[in-house]
């Protein structure tokens, strides 16, 4: 009798293991082929950014003229649009391509947006202001200019460049002497009496203001400079000196009464408009 009992609760025992087992895995969440789907898929990979770098012009810069060049790098293979324009471009290996485009300029702020694109990059672009200025009057014009005592005409008669000077009249190291002319008319009614070199400046192509220097000799060696005294209605001719760095080229002669302080600035184009 009890050999019996013992034989029936071993066969039960499987039984038992096994409808629990069933159990749970009825009881297991399902997973749908949509979801094995999107464990599975891989993630759509990111663009990669193109590179771009305007060399030149520099934002912000001012010009006289109608026409301009816009150049600078990129990614190799990418398409540079320059405004409405395709620019040129040229390989610089596997990797970069150098760009450029000339585009017209109006009077006044001209924004220019530079785009590069190329398939499976993200487009990158570039913006800057191109400030477009009426050119200045050149040699040999006059320019009317009002000040506290009186006014007068000022003439620009030319440059001598390099200027001729006495054996002590030596500039600093690096520079050499300019000289610019002018002539200056009273047309006021009151006493011209002012220091010309004070309100005079002379800038460079890098936009960069030379020195006024006093000389003893050459063509600018008179006191008119440093002391000119003149009577309404009278006009006297005169040589203002500079030192000016060795390399630099000639861009602009300003010239302003009271010694700089007066309320009118005259600017004449150093080099005949082209």
């Amino acid at each position: 009798m009890k050999m019996r009992l013992i034989a029936v609760a071993l066969v039960a025992l499987p039984a038992i293991a096994g409808c629990a087992s069933s159990a749970d895995h009825q009881d297991a969440p399902q997973t749908s082929g949509a979801d094995k789907q999107a464990t599975t898929s891989p993630s759509k990979p990111s663009l990669r950014t193109i590179k771009l770098h305007v060399l030149s012009p520099d934002d912000g810069i001012t010009t006289y003229d109608g026409q301009l060049t816009i150049a600078g790098r990129a990614t190799a293979g990418a398409s540079i649009m320059v405004g409405d324009a395709h620019a040129d471009t040229s390989s610089l290996g596997r990797h970069r391509e150098s760009f450029q485009a000339s585009v017209q300029l109006d009077r006044g702020d001209n924004p220019i947006t530079i785009t590069a694109s190329k398939p499976g990059y993200k487009d990158r672009s570039a913006a800057l202001v191109v400030t477009r200025k009426k050119r200045p009057p050149t040699i040999g014009t006059s320019l009317m200019l009002g000040g506290d005592s009186t006014d007068v005409r000022v003439k620009f008669l030319g440059v001598i460049d390099p200027l001729p000077a006495g054996e002590f009249d030596t500039p600093d190291a690096g520079k050499r002497l300019v000289g610019v002319q002018v002539a200056i008319t009273n047309v006021g009614d009151d006493w011209y009496d002012d220091s010309p070199s004070n309100g005079a400046a002379l800038i460079t192509d890098s936009d960069e203001q030379a020195d006024s220097t006093i000389v003893t000799e050459g063509p600018c060696g008179g006191e008119f400079s440093s002391s000119a005294k003149i009577a309404p209605g009278s006009t006297q001719q005169g040589c203002i000196a500079f030192e000016v760095p060795a390399g630099a080229s000639l861009k602009t002669f300003q010239f302003t009464q009271d010694s700089g302080f007066g309320p009118d600035t005259g600017e004449w184009h150093v080099q005949p408009t082209a």
